[in-house]
């Protein structure tokens, strides 16, 4: 529960950090795949570093809605693999 909290706060790109970057739908959608497609712990944490490091820096006001709700659906599918709950 505490990695779905982090991924969630993470998702909605609530970052203090002092320069923000662009994150592309594209990007977004890619890990969604890759993230709905875990099936273990080991994947969604594989997965859960890449989300880290594509959001690191970005702020809620650098994501359209569209990327917001991506993210949240990548956090969702990471949590239920770290958690061991089929994506489907």
């Amino acid at each position: 529960m505490k990695t779905l909290a982090a991924l969630c706060i993470l998702a909605l790109g609530l970052s203090t950090a002092a320069c923000s970057k662009k994150v592309s739908t594209d990007d977004l959608a890619k890990l969604k795949s890759e993230a709905c497609a875990c099936r273990d712990k080991r994947c969604g944490d594989k997965v859960e570093k890449k989300m880290m490091s594509l959001l690191d820096g970005v702020k809620e006001t650098d994501l359209d809605k569209e990327g917001i709700n991506l993210t949240m659906e990548v956090a969702l599918c990471v949590a239920s693999a770290q958690a061991g709950i089929s994506n489907n």
